[in-house]
């Protein structure tokens, strides 16, 4: 039986040892900022808003959960 060798195997993989070229972004404070929150906000909205037209535009025979008895 032949036994595998692994040196030739992370090798042939292209991998040359433990040595990473990731880096950690240091702890800081991420700060999004009050404009990108307003954006957010803003798209959500007008998101939501046109899920309900779209609904009511394709489904007019549905009728909303507060007339129902």
């Amino acid at each position: 039986m032949k036994s595998i060798n692994t040196d030739e195997a992370s090798n042939a993989a292209g991998v040359s040892g433990f040595d990473s070229k990731i880096e950690i972004a240091p702890d800081e404070h991420i700060d999004i900022g009050w404009k990108s929150l307003v954006w957010l906000t803003f798209a959500a909205m007008v998101g939501l808003t046109a899920s309900v037209t779209l609904e009511h535009l394709l489904f007019p025979h549905l009728t909303s959960w507060s007339t129902v008895r």
